[in-house]
């Protein structure tokens, strides 16, 4: 089980870790987003490694798909989004309200997100898909 790690370094802006999980060394990458608070961890076979790892990551020119969807769900963090799937309604912020049809569109958009991602929550789907909304909520 991880813990603390047991040690750490940082290389070029992201974080090299290491746990000791049953006397053996499992060592990861921790690639921060572009912006926001958001981060893939992924796992190496070596210090090396990760340092490959990260650098492959600082010099891409395009975020991975993931990281898209959390940037864009970071940019309407302020925003309350409550969806219910059952009903379905869905309430942006004080001023949008889609029920029906919309609401079906926006649920499914977002299912879609989730499903091709894979390593998102839902409620970053969710907000990713209210992105566009509370931009013009706030325009």
């Amino acid at each position: 089980m991880k813990s603390t790690p047991s040690w750490t370094e940082t290389y070029r802006g992201h974080e090299i870790r290491c746990f000791l999980v049953d006397d053996t060394e499992q060592i990861e990458a921790v690639l921060r987003d572009a912006e926001g608070p958001g981060a893939t961890v992924v796992p190496c076979s070596s210090l090396a490694v990760a340092r490959a790892k990260i650098g492959r990551h600082v010099g891409r020119r395009t975020p991975r798909f993931d990281e898209l969807i959390r940037i864009s769900a970071w940019h309407a963090r302020n925003v309350s989004i409550d969806v219910n799937e059952s009903m379905p309604i869905v309430a942006i912020g004080e001023n949008v309200f889609l029920q029906g049809e919309e609401a079906d569109n926006f649920i499914e958009a977002a299912r879609k997100l989730y499903k091709q991602a894979q390593t998102v929550t839902m409620d970053d789907c969710y907000a990713c898909v209210a992105h566009p909304y509370v931009e013009n909520c706030e325009t």
